[in-house]
């Protein structure tokens, strides 16, 4: 599509700066032209005449093919022109999108009132923190090297991984090899039930 107007912007400092062209295009709607089409198609199809019917049909459809094709041409031309802006705003106007409005709120106290509110979750504990005593470390979980070995001995080698992904041949023969002193043992006995 060939621009009907084309400006020379000049700037102020033109040595320094140059010209530039821009090229204009006009603000013809493209649907114009495709409704002048289809008031011809209906008129002709109303008189009855089957000649001016397929006429009025073929220069719908070349009418269609023409405007798709200006706009192709347009958009490319945004394209090549490194206009973004107005490229999207064509592809919004083709997909309807509509921005949601913007929920700004104009208050002057929301930001004490988020202070206030995530203030409730600060620690203002000034006391430092102590080392656990003896008494504390009575409540730690002891395992022995038994209860760990039969644990591990109830491990089925050929079930799927679990949700650690961890496969259970995995964790019998080489975790418990290396978690007690008797992997061996361990290991032998399940080369003797396989």
């Amino acid at each position: 599509m060939e621009s009907s107007t084309v400006i020379e912007v000049s700037i102020i400092g033109e040595p320094f700066a140059g010209r530039k062209s821009s090229s204009i295009f006009p603000r013809f709607s493209f649907r114009c032209a495709v409704r002048a089409a289809l008031r011809e198609r209906d008129t002709a199809f109303a008189s009855g005449d089957q000649a001016v019917v397929k006429t009025a049909r073929y220069e719908l459809r070349r009418t269609i093919r023409d405007t798709k094709r200006d706009y192709r041409v347009r958009l490319e031309g945004q394209l090549s022109n490194n206009d973004p802006r107005s490229l999207w705003q064509g592809l919004h106007t083709i997909t309807d999108f509509k921005k949601k409005p913007s929920t700004a709120v104009d208050d002057a106290t929301l930001p004490d009132k988020l202070n206030n509110f995530f203030g409730c979750f600060e620690v203002n504990d000034s006391t430092p923190a102590r080392a656990p005593t003896s008494a504390d470390t009575s409540s730690a979980l002891v395992l022995t090297e038994d209860e760990v070995r039969k644990e591990f001995m109830r491990v089925n080698p050929r079930k799927a991984a679990g949700p650690d992904e961890i496969p259970g041949r995995v964790i019998k023969l080489e975790l418990l090899a290396s978690v007690s002193g008797c992997g061996n043992e361990l290991e032998r006995e399940s080369e003797q039930r396989a």
